[in-house]
């Protein structure tokens, strides 16, 4: 960073901020009804908002999204925002006032997502088990992310019924684990499922 003094210039050292500036964007979600665009900023009563969940007609979703953002380094990367690549992803649920797991029930992953290994002994790997291989990058509104998620069979296998739930959605980034738990990010989207 550098600062301007009655004296000179002062150069002084920056790192990158250990958390992110911008959240994850849903883009579009087909809960049954093909794709469905949200526009933003979403308004008090709009898709998948607390008044307002999303009526799914099957118990999976798919959901395309923008990767969060950090600022840019200034003199090193273009623009003002770079959208961050290499994190992980998952949408932990809360059943019975408990995080959930649904590492087995993503599919459809774009390009540039990976599993982890089913059954990790690292509980952040099974929240978050999607791996965004790309690298950060200017923003792009072509550089998105899509998965499915089976939210009927992952609430069935943490020993609830999935019928008429209405379920949050915390569609979530996060950084690398490390003791003490992870950096995240998330949008929150509300569904009642079938």
């Amino acid at each position: 960073m550098l600062f301007t003094t009655p004296t000179g210039v002062v150069r002084l050292p920056r790192s990158l901020p250990p958390y992110f500036v911008t959240s994850p964007a849903v883009i579009t979600y087909d809960a049954g009804g093909g794709p469905q665009p949200l526009s933003y900023p979403v308004a008090p009563d709009g898709p998948g908002t607390n008044s307002h969940p999303i009526a799914m007609t099957r118990e999976q979703i798919a959901l395309t999204v923008y990767r969060p953002q950090r600022t840019a380094i200034a003199g090193a990367e273009p623009g003002d925002w770079i959208d961050m690549g290499h994190l992980h992803w998952g949408i932990p649920l809360n059943v019975n006032n408990r995080e959930v797991a649904c590492a087995a029930y993503y599919s459809n992953l774009s390009s540039t997502l990976t599993a982890a290994s089913p059954g990790s002994p690292d509980f952040a790997l099974q929240l978050f088990p999607l791996q965004d291989t790309a690298d950060d990058g200017p923003p792009d509104g072509s550089r998105t992310l899509s998965f499915t998620l089976d939210l009927g069979a992952c609430l069935r296998a943490a020993g609830a019924d999935p019928t008429g739930m209405t379920v949050v959605l915390n569609v979530t980034a996060t950084g690398e684990s490390r003791p003490g738990g992870v950096d995240r990010t998330a949008q929150f989207l509300h569904v009642t499922l079938p």
